[in-house]
């Protein structure tokens, strides 16, 4: 059985919301940014000497608002791998 833990930090930078009002106010269109925390926690094992089975539990989550009972942006996923 083997355990793995990831995480990342992501910065995405876009256009403002003014760009897409028909008149632009005083302060202009500007460009702004998000940061978000992405994490993945997988078990995988061995069933034989060919076959793997995993599981996979990510999260995402923008920094400013990070809550773990988010299930919004959370995904589990399962994997049999065939090794040749």
């Amino acid at each position: 059985m083997r355990a793995r833990f990831d995480a990342s930090y992501m910065k995405d930078l876009y256009a403002s919301e003014v760009l897409a009002r028909p008149y632009v106010e005083s302060a202009g269109p500007s460009k702004q940014s998000s940061g978000s925390l992405a994490s993945q926690f997988s078990l995988t094992g061995s069933l034989s000497d060919r076959i793997e089975i995993g599981i996979v539990w990510a999260a995402r989550s923008r920094i400013g608002r990070i809550n773990l009972f988010d299930f919004e942006r959370q995904t589990i996923s399962a994997t049999i791998r065939f090794v040749p």
